[in-house]
């Protein structure tokens, strides 16, 4: 959501690329650790259907979540919590770093 924002939101174009590329790498693993996480839990004879329609309802509410908050969050006045959340995502971004080195 932090990086949907910080795309909508984003002053010009090149911050905006920059937004999007975390993104991607944001909901890369994520994909693949709910698409494991949800074929390990499915019975073997539900496996086709239950990620069939965990893949389209993933990919389908993405471009509506991300319309919803160009519409509505300007609307809300969230100048300071744009800021709020991208330092946010910077402290995670940096504590995850950590963790992974620490290991």
């Amino acid at each position: 959501m932090v990086t949907a924002v910080g795309m909508v939101l984003a002053p010009n174009y090149p911050v905006a690329v920059g937004f999007a590329f975390l993104n991607g790498l944001g909901f890369a693993p994520l994909s693949v650790l709910v698409a494991v996480f949800v074929a390990r839990r499915t019975p073997e004879h539900l496996l086709g259907r239950v990620s069939s329609v965990r893949f389209f309802f993933g990919n389908a509410s993405r471009p509506v979540v991300m319309t919803a908050a160009g519409a509505l969050l300007p609307l809300l006045g969230v100048g300071p919590l744009a800021l709020v959340l991208g330092g946010a995502a910077l402290v995670l971004t940096a504590f995850g770093y950590w963790q992974g080195r620490r290991k």
